[in-house]
């Protein structure tokens, strides 16, 4: 008896942790600013959102003098428990003076007042950091609908004997739900049993 209670609380909370894994997100209203609409493309997965750059997003020796973009697109989950942590993760190439600018905001999309602001993340990169950089952003408290800004520049000013140049080919980025979601359900998939007992 103890061991079939176990195993049926061992196979709610994988069932917990399973459903909490599937939480899918709804990406909505994605745009990438003018002139470069056409030289990104993305693509997105249950809780992954992935812009691609084509060829043509780098600075070399100072020509152009820079890139500079923004992207911005809606993020929902149907799911109670909501999302609390973003993975990103930004591939491209540095070397001599070139670098990429980075910067993430997101904002909570609510109708109540004051402030929304969940994530305020920027960073430089240059020739002597590693890539692909990644970095986990935890929100400020979780949110299920929320609107997220990207801002990325590439210089690459022809500074060095050696070669400047700043480019981006990918950059990734992955919702991961709040862990208590599962916990929550195994806990309740527990008590259940204890009332039946």
């Amino acid at each position: 008896m103890n061991t079939k209670i176990c195993s049926t609380v061992v196979a709610l909370g994988i069932g917990a942790l399973c459903a909490a894994a599937n939480a899918g997100i709804t990406f909505s209203n994605v745009t990438i600013s003018t002139p470069y609409d056409d030289n990104v493309s993305y693509v997105t997965s249950d809780q992954d959102i992935d812009f691609l750059f084509d060829s043509t997003m780098n600075v070399l020796e100072g020509d152009p003098e820079e890139i500079s973009l923004v992207i911005s697109y809606d993020a929902w989950s149907m799911q109670a428990m909501t999302q609390d942590t973003m993975v990103l993760s930004v591939l491209g190439g540095l070397l001599g003076a070139g670098e990429i600018q980075f910067s993430e905001r997101i904002w909570e999309i609510t109708e109540a007042a004051g402030d929304n602001l969940l994530v305020d993340y920027f960073v430089t990169l240059g020739a002597g950091d590693e890539l692909p950089h990644v970095a986990d952003l935890m929100f400020e408290r979780p949110a299920m609908h929320f609107h997220v800004e990207k801002r990325i520049t590439l210089r690459a000013p022809d500074e060095t004997q050696g070669i400047d140049l700043a480019s981006i080919s990918l950059v990734e980025q992955r919702f991961v739900p709040t862990p208590g979601a599962a916990a929550l359900m195994g806990l309740a998939g527990l008590t259940g049993l204890r009332r039946r007992r």
